[in-house]
């Protein structure tokens, strides 16, 4: 077994020795004593300190008993090394422990889309989830660190959907944005943005019911209303679906096609989803959710590659539909046949509106 234990504690607490085994530590108290010497490599502590950072309700010698015992459970877990002590000092060696902490950090300091989201990837959940004790000086420290951490999180998540929002694709901007309101559901820049990612994808009713169920947390948990500036986006994008009517006749369209018992997909003229049954969820995986504004050949085996949806397309709009044996592949990796048909859809002046396909297994 290598030396250096991998210790995560955003969201779940969980240790890892070097040979990928798990670390089991007994008690909640023994979990959070180890995680806040093992993110303070190096530095000495006190032993009257700890005691008291987590058994402060006790009496001293009971409190120093406690500690002692979780020392004890510590090393017998982890290892007789993971901990240096004597009499009056307790550490964790430097280069004992490698940390979730330590490496989120690192990857929100740099200064690429890559590391930002290698960051965001390994931002699972608050600091010690589930590990408040009412003891004053632990909570304190959490909640101190929970909140550094976050403002970390928060920025970096903001720097992200910056740099996707100028993505032709929206979903990795949605996704940032859904993040970012998760991790802070007040956040109102981040709710319009979201607002404007679905409404760049052809989904403004997405975007107005995003809004109407912000509004509603906001007078329930807060008492007050949204901004004016969101007011005011509400407003516009609004008027900006009474004006479109070939996207609501679209939409139309997509719901009674939808009802359909087989797999189907409807698509704008840009080959991106607006229409996605559950017949669809249930043999892919994928929700319909999620699959607003992908390419279908995102379950296309084995490329994936979003100019095979736009000849399909193109083929089905000279030929009046087409249709194919093919390949496809679910969420989860496993394939499948379907004699997949593809036709386009006009409105009824016969303007070209987008197209849809159906999937029957074969």
């Amino acid at each position: 077994m290598t030396n250096t234990l991998r210790i995560n504690v955003l969201g779940d607490f969980s240790i890892v020795d070097g040979d990928g085994k798990m670390v089991r530590l007994p008690t909640r108290k023994s979990r959070a004593l180890m995680a806040y010497l093992a993110l303070h490599p190096g530095k000495r502590f006190d032993r009257s300190h700890l005691s008291n950072l987590l058994w402060g309700d006790q009496d001293e010698r009971f409190a120093r008993q406690s500690l002692r015992q979780a020392l004890s459970a510590i090393r017998s877990a982890a290892g007789p090394n993971a901990i240096a002590s004597d009499d009056e000092y307790v550490l964790v060696p430097k280069g004992t422990f490698r940390s979730d902490v330590e490496d989120f950090e690192s990857f929100a300091r740099q200064e690429t889309l890559t590391a930002a989201e290698r960051a965001t990837a390994i931002y699972t959940g608050d600091l010690l989830q589930g590990h408040e004790f009412e003891q004053h000086a632990f909570d304190e420290w959490l909640q101190i660190e929970r909140e550094r951490l976050k403002d970390i999180a928060r920025t970096n998540l903001a720097n992200i959907l910056v740099r996707r929002s100028r993505d032709q694709d929206m979903q990795q901007a949605i996704a940032a944005a859904r993040s970012l309101v998760k991790l802070d559901p007040f956040d109102e820049t981040a709710h319009r943005a979201l607002m404007r990612f679905y409404a760049r994808q052809g989904r403004i009713p997405s975007a107005l019911h995003h809004f109407q169920d912000f509004s509603a947390l906001l007078r329930r948990e807060l008492g007050v209303g949204p901004d004016e500036e969101t007011i005011d986006l509400y407003q516009d994008l609004s008027a900006n679906r009474v004006a479109q009517p070939p996207l609501d006749t679209l939409a139309d369209y997509a719901f009674v096609l939808e009802q359909m018992v087989h797999c189907v997909v409807v698509t704008d003229p840009s080959s991106q989803i607006v229409g996605w049954n559950k017949a669809a969820e249930e043999q892919f995986g994928f929700s319909k959710d999620f699959m607003f504004g992908q390419s279908p050949t995102l379950v296309y085996a084995p490329k994936r590659d979003q100019s095979l949806a736009d000849n399909v397309f193109r083929r089905a709009c000279e030929h009046g539909q087409w249709s194919s044996r093919v390949k496809l592949l679910s969420k989860d990796g496993k394939e499948c046949y379907q004699t997949r048909t593809v036709a386009p859809l006009y409105d009824r002046g016969g303007a070209l509106i987008g197209g849809f396909g159906t999937g029957m297994p074969s």
